[in-house]
């Protein structure tokens, strides 16, 4: 992952800016749909309570116990005018959204920290994660220096460190833990990294490792792991797990003691400092690793199912982006996608780009019919619900903006009968499962389907910014095709084949005019297509999300969404 930091600094606020801002999705009002993202020339780019999703990047989901849901997010934003530390979303309804002008951490920050990390180089924020214990809030923020070289030290890598801060109140300020309560904490750092060794410390740090990519957890990305229910899972000793990684040095899974919040030794016993400096403390590979750069990973377990599912975001985060899945049996993997490729043993792409291949890919860029498009999609956070609802959140770049241009957007999840999770391909808008009636379904769709590729080439952004060796699969929309659903149960358009619906689920065996076949099962719901430039009566239509799983078709692991015309 590039520095979201250093990406954003130098980039001017000038370009392509339209109209007028409408930040909700009111009944009442007619405004063209499209206007929620592409309207944004009155916005005061400096004034935070403004940017409603705009500038959120690596969103993180809470919901207190008033119902109120919040997002933390990285410190990224257009210009470089947010002023550093963690971005506060607060909603009611998960459509429309509130930023506070102030961090969370509201300058609060940990000595050990700030000796340790920032004094080599640039620092930011990322990615926080938040969890409520006896009544107090519990964030776990990541602090990275640029990926730049330390000034007069060009060969020097940055440092990355994961902290935690308490708080009284969900909005903060939160404190480091050993300020907060200082009889109760030692320290406030949870894991460090350091990219190379120049000292003992160092090389603790790169987690007993060394400095090439087999090796060394990278501190960011901290996630807890859920149940369907949104319960904290737990280890025998009833302690929790986080995930964080990876720098393309792998995932790593470690155990977080449940009485204080801090890490804790094979034994169980929590440790007051660094997790690094325990042997094996700092936790184990579950995927990844080997120079493929997995990241922002979250573990749900699907107790229904009986699986763990990994996802993780992969690729440059403002071209090829995207989000990928696996599941285990086992919590510690290995990891496998719906085509039976390991996301965890990743020794077979070891130094190669094959690991595009690792992982079935649920988000990507996309585009429905003549509507704008969506880019680079990732930085997931899964929250479910114990009403058996899952959110899913994740920043969104566009095809019709320039790439500092980045959004928050809200979808809801589901599991197939086989059990494989699927995403709502339009944004959350109080969309209620229940079975829908055949006749609807009958009529055309456009069908987004993935590929499968690592196939390199040159790309050019909206703004005019030249790549090379991008991963064209993930960096350009992917445009969708016809998918016809006749009566009868007949596929035509693009793909011919067969459909059934039963409640809420639907089958379709499809064959592409490549040969390629393959048995997609997903989920049907009524939903608004956000994309097109219409009132909101106008885009409300039904959508598909539907995945292939069936072992040994040439289709299997693909993922394909529609929305109805």
């Amino acid at each position: 992952m590039k520095s979201v930091h250093a990406l954003f600094s130098t980039l001017a606020l000038s370009l392509f800016l339209f109209g007028t801002v409408s930040c909700a999705m009111d009944p009442t009002i007619k405004s063209p749909v499209v206007s929620k993202y592409k309207n944004i020339a009155s916005m005061n780019t400096s004034s935070p309570s403004s940017w409603g999703p705009l500038n959120c990047h690596d969103p993180k989901l809470f919901r207190d116990d008033d119902g109120t849901w919040y997002v933390f997010s990285t410190d990224a934003s257009i210009g470089n005018v947010w002023g550093g530390g963690i971005q506060v979303r607060s909603s009611s309804d998960l459509k429309t959204w509130t930023c506070r002008s102030v961090s969370a951490l509201q300058g609060y920050w940990d000595d050990e920290l700030v000796e340790w990390c920032f004094g080599t180089g640039k620092p930011s924020s990322w990615a926080p994660t938040v969890i409520k214990k006896d009544g107090k809030y519990f964030m776990y923020h990541g602090i990275i220096t640029d990926n730049d070289p330390v000034p007069g030290d060009a060969n020097k890598k940055p440092r990355a460190l994961i902290g935690l801060a308490i708080a009284d109140s969900p909005v903060g300020p939160y404190k480091p833990a050993h300020e907060y309560d200082p009889a109760a904490y030692q320290s406030s750092t949870i894991v460090r990294y350091a990219w190379e060794a120049d000292d003992e410390i160092d090389s603790a740090c790169l987690n007993e490792g060394n400095s090439s990519w087999d090796y060394g957890f990278g501190a960011i990305d901290p996630e807890f792991v859920f149940d369907e229910k949104g319960n904290l899972a737990t280890d025998e000793n009833g302690d929790w797990y986080m995930t964080y990684g990876s720098w393309k040095g792998g995932i790593a899974l470690m155990r977080i003691d449940s009485d204080t919040g801090l890490p804790a030794d094979s034994q169980g016993a929590a440790l007051s400092g660094p997790a690094d400096e325990i042997s094996g403390a700092y936790g184990i590979q579950i995927a990844g690793g080997s120079g493929s750069p997995f990241e922002g990973a979250q573990l749900l377990y699907n107790s229904v199912a009986g699986y763990y599912y990994l996802f993780a975001s992969s690729g440059d985060l403002v071209v090829d982006y995207s989000v990928r899945v696996g599941r285990s049996a086992s919590i510690e993997g290995p990891y496998f996608d719906a085509s039976g490729r390991s996301m965890s043993g990743v020794t077979w792409i070891k130094n190669d780009s094959h690991y595009r291949l690792a992982g079935s890919k649920i988000l990507g860029s996309h585009k429905f019919g003549a509507s704008y498009g969506w880019r680079a999609p990732g930085g997931q956070s899964i929250l479910p619900l114990a009403d058996g609802r899952i959110f899913f959140a994740h920043h969104a770049r566009t095809d019709f903006l320039a790439s500092y241009f980045f959004f928050l957007q809200v979808r809801q999840m589901w599991f197939t009968s086989d059990g494989w999770p699927v995403l709502n391909p339009n944004e959350y808008y109080d969309e209620i499962l229940e079975s829908v009636d055949a006749s609807r379904v009958v009529g055309s769709w456009k069908a987004v389907a993935t590929e499968r590729s690592h196939d390199t080439g040159n790309f050019t952004t909206f703004e005019g910014s030249a790549r090379s060796n991008v991963f064209l699969s993930d960096a350009v929309a992917t445009a969708s095709k016809s998918l016809v659903l006749e009566e009868g149960g007949i596929v035509s358009g693009y793909w011919s084949g067969t459909w059934s619906l039963e409640g809420t689920e639907v089958v379709l065996d499809l064959v592409s005019p490549a040969e390629s076949s393959g048995t997609f099962r997903g989920i049907v719901t009524d939903s608004v297509d956000w994309n097109r430039n219409k009132t909101l009566d106008e885009c409300r239509t039904l959508s598909i999300a539907a995945i292939c799983s069936a072992s040994g078709q040439s289709l299997s692991g693909e993922y394909l969404s529609a929305v109805k015309d």
